[in-house]
């Protein structure tokens, strides 16, 4: 095991969508008030900006602090979750609220009815980002997530609406400034399985991503665990892929002994829905044992398992600093 240490680069991440601190929420309520109105559309004025600006500069400063290593923008901005790329479209009409999965949160109903040209909305805040922090990590919804959670009155089929996103995603990240590591969530791999028709969408949509760019690309899970066939087809493209180990720690570990494992393996181990404050010792046990139980791992990054958006902002500094805590301890 002491030779497994060695060989594995430890990291320290999130997967953003931060909540907005609290001195933050106070200023926008002014500005914007606290109607369905005042949600974002990318159309905001320069001082509403201005505030989003202050609070992403704050806000990595926070991760620095807590001695991150792979820096993300923190998605402040995202008032709906992942369907935020698609709702500051001006293809897309924003309609009724509807349920963010199966928890208590809710976002406005992205409906396309045009075609999915590219916004520049995220390559934007990415670029602000990039004069405060050099090469940040990337956050951005999957193609085939993006199609589920959003409603189609323009392709016309759930495929061409699938093959859609994947153009969308790949021409919104083609936009983006130097970053390290591109991490598409995709939680819906998991919550709504592809058909084997889909899966083999999907696989040729990331292939052409992993094609496109030059960072890294993770594509990151949460919620459960992915089926066998939808796995295997990822781990052949040799993209990294993100498990949720604190939702199914055993089944994720039974794909991981069956199929094997890509080089960067993103561990999402620390909750990042639930205010706890898990001890040092019970996260180093659960890497330790995804470790050894995935011995072919080089990359590993330390994370949360879902976005951190759901915890108070004193939670989610503590979360922060746990997760740079874990990623430099040289026991793992």
């Amino acid at each position: 095991m002491d030779d497994h240490r060695v060989m594995v680069e430890i990291m320290s991440s999130s997967l953003g969508l931060f909540p907005l601190p609290d001195w933050t929420k106070d200023e926008l309520s002014k500005l914007k008030g606290h109607q369905r109105e005042g949600l974002i559309s990318g159309n905001e004025s320069s001082l509403i900006n201005s505030v989003y600006d202050s609070a992403r500069e704050f806000i990595i400063g926070e991760q620095q602090n807590a001695g991150i290593d792979l820096i993300v923008e923190g998605q402040l901005r995202w008032d709906d979750m992942l369907a935020h790329p698609l709702i500051v479209h001006e293809s897309v009409e924003s309609r009724g609220l509807v349920r963010y999965y199966d928890n208590n949160n809710f976002y406005r109903e992205p409906v396309v009815v045009g075609e999915l040209t590219n916004s520049g909305d995220v390559a934007r805040e990415l670029e602000k980002t990039s004069k405060l922090v050099d090469k940040p990590s990337a956050i951005f919804p999957g193609p085939y997530t993006l199609s589920k959670l959003a409603t189609d009155e323009y392709y016309g089929s759930e495929y061409s609406f699938i093959e859609a996103m994947g153009e969308f995603v790949l021409g919104e990240i083609q936009q983006f400034p130097n970053t390290s590591y591109l991490t598409l969530l995709e939680p819906s791999l998991v919550v709504e399985p592809p058909s084997s028709d889909q899966r083999e969408l999907i696989v040729e949509l990331i292939k052409t991503i992993v094609s496109k760019i030059e960072s890294e690309l993770v594509i990151q899970t949460y919620w459960g665990s992915l089926d066998g066939e939808t796995y295997a087809s990822l781990v052949e493209l040799g993209a990294g892929i993100g498990f949720d180990f604190v939702t199914e720690n055993k089944l994720n570990l039974s794909l991981l002994e069956e199929y094997g494992v890509p080089e960067t393996t993103s561990l999402g181990v620390v909750d990042g829905q639930n205010t706890h404050i898990e001890s040092v010792e019970e996260i180093q046990k659960m890497i330790k044992g995804i470790l050894e139980t995935g011995p072919d791992i080089q990359n590993a990054i330390i994370n949360s398992n879902t976005g951190l958006f759901y915890l108070p902002e004193n939670r989610f500094t503590e979360k922060l600093e746990l997760l740079g805590s874990i990623a430099k301890m040289e026991v793992i």
